[in-house]
């Protein structure tokens, strides 16, 4: 018998990815989906908190970037495999 593979070619992704859930391909299992995000603590995060303590405010108000969703890096996973599509850095 002959047996014939057929790759698939590969998907790349663009840089179309921002703060907000976006519909794409998942490289993983190539399904049409929307990204699920997750919100993770970055650079900016701590470069705003210690921009902060070197102000003055060091009464609690230097944890203020942490609790702020603006702030923060946005992860983008597939929510049929779970597969870690994108990282989008805010710095």
């Amino acid at each position: 018998e002959t047996v014939y593979v057929v790759s698939q070619p590969p998907i790349i992704v663009a840089g179309i990815f921002t703060s907000k859930p976006v519909g794409t391909i998942c490289p993983c299992c190539r399904q049409p989906i929307t990204t699920e995000i997750v919100y993770r603590m970055g650079r900016l995060c701590f470069l705003l908190s210690a921009a902060i303590c070197c102000v003055g405010c060091n009464m609690g108000c230097c944890f203020i970037p942490f609790f702020v969703k603006r702030f923060k890096d946005v992860d983008h996973y597939c929510p049929c495999c779970r597969f870690h599509i994108y990282r989008y850095n805010r710095l």
